[in-house]
Order: structure tokens, then C-alpha cells, then sequence
């Protein structure tokens, strides 16, 4: 509790001091007050709807999608919900071919695993698709001739 007030600047710091002496006696007190003084029960509420509604967007890659999943609840760090919960929410709402590569990578049971290990395949999944998204980069034939026999037997070789 002592480092708290180091982490904060602008107005949250001049708020926390403008508080009365030792109104404040433990952390579950800081929080609740915090909380309601910059996070009111509106905007809460706004951050929560945004998780339940998540939608994947038509086309979208599954690491940008679980990525901007992972934002959304990193908004709101207080929204109650448990894990379970937010990998059920997550799964709610892939696209089916998302849906069907998420099954197909854990053997067809992803949504039997414990909340932990759903977030953390989920991540492994992110990593591993990403890579299937790099386009395959050739490098350029310095002369595509160089090295095809012409028909009367001559090859053609590069200038130096």
C-alpha cells in the first residue's frame, strides 16, 4: 500500500491527497474508493457489455481476434467475471472455421479444459497461427536464364 501512491500521477494523484489522514486503513479500502472515484459504476457496466457482446469480426485472423479479446477484458480488470466465464464467452462467439481450428489443434475437447489451460492454449494457438499468416518471401532469380540449357545446347550465364 505504501508503493501506490508512487504508481499514480495527474489527477489520481492529486485526488489521493486531498483525502482526509487515515480515511483509508487497508487495501480493500483503497480499491473500493479508487475504483468508484475513476471507474464509476457506468463506465464499469459499459466495460463489462463489451466482453459479453464480444463479436469475432467476418474475416478475422484468430491471434487479432483473441488478441482484441484480451484487450477488452485488460480494460476492465475488475469485471467479475471468472475465467471460465470469459473463455466460454470468447468460444460463444468464434467464427465456425475458428471454432474448427481451435478443436482440430486440441484434439477435438477444448471447451473440457480447465479455465487455466483454455487461456493458455489460446495463447499457444496465438503464437502458432501467427507464423501461418507470414507471407513466403522468394528471393529474386538474379537471371532466370542462367542456368536453362537453350536448345542448341549454349547456356546463358550472368553478366559480371
Amino acid at each position: 500500500m505504501k508503493l501506490f501512491p508512487l504508481s499514480l500521477k495527474d489527477k489520481a494523484k492529486t485526488w489521493l491527497n486531498s483525502l482526509r489522514p487515515y480515511s483509508i486503513r487497508n487495501w480493500g479500502d483503497l480499491q473500493s474508493v479508487f475504483l468508484q472515484k475513476f471507474f464509476p459504476t457506468h463506465r464499469t457496466n459499459a466495460l463489462k457489455n463489451e466482453i459479453l457482446n464480444f463479436k469475432a469480426i467476418e474475416d478475422e485472423k484468430f491471434f487479432t481476434c483473441w488478441e482484441r479479446f484480451r484487450e477488452i477484458v485488460a480494460t476492465c480488470p475488475y469485471h467479475g467475471f471468472d475465467n471460465w466465464m470469459l473463455v466460454s464467452y470468447f468460444y460463444e462467439d468464434m467464427s465456425s472455421p475458428m471454432k474448427q481450428l481451435l478443436e482440430t489443434m486440441c484434439g477435438g475437447d477444448f471447451m473440457n479444459k480447465n479455465p487455466d489451460e483454455a487461456f493458455q492454449f489460446l495463447d499457444y494457438v496465438v503464437e502458432v497461427s501467427r507464423s501461418w499468416e507470414e507471407p513466403i518471401v522468394k528471393e529474386p532469380s538474379r537471371d532466370r536464364t542462367m542456368n536453362r540449357a537453350r536448345a542448341s545446347g549454349e547456356y546463358t550465364l550472368p553478366r559480371v
